[in-house]
């Protein structure tokens, strides 16, 4: 079991506000061993934990370079994928891949893909139930 996804961010109180936006909740917020200020959210299925750094780096485009090597991007379960976009992209998430149908061991799925204020691809997965006898697109 992952106990929690680790993620650096230039700007604590706006990353902190997108994980709100999909269903995390404040748990601790504090400093680490060099005094950078983090702050544990927690969600139906694990933890994220946000540490600011003061940095002018960016992330790895996972979307635009298929052969990098490290972080690629972060699945999450939603109930209502549709709704959930909606709003996000109504509080300024940029959409990288509009929602899709997907078959997943004998399960069918819809899937989207959007990038968090770092621009680390946040995948946001759907479940349809049991897989329909044609593949889907």
């Amino acid at each position: 079991m992952i106990h929690h996804v680790s993620i650096r961010t230039r700007d604590l109180a706006r990353a902190e506000c997108f994980y709100r936006s999909l269903g995390f909740l404040p748990e601790v917020r504090t400093t680490n061993s060099r005094q950078q200020p983090l702050c544990w959210l927690l969600g139906r299925h694990g933890r994220i934990e946000l540490t600011e750094v003061a940095s002018d780096r960016t992330p790895c485009d996972a979307a635009a370079d298929s052969l990098h090597v490290g972080y690629d991007h972060l699945a999450l379960a939603v109930e209502d994928l549709d709704a959930l976009l909606q709003s996000l992209e109504a509080a300024g998430a940029q959409l990288v891949f509009a929602a899709t149908p997907r078959l997943l061991s004998g399960r069918s799925y819809r899937v989207a893909f959007i990038r968090d204020p770092e621009g680390l691809l946040i995948e946001l997965i759907e479940d349809c139930g049991a897989a329909v006898d044609a593949p889907l697109p």
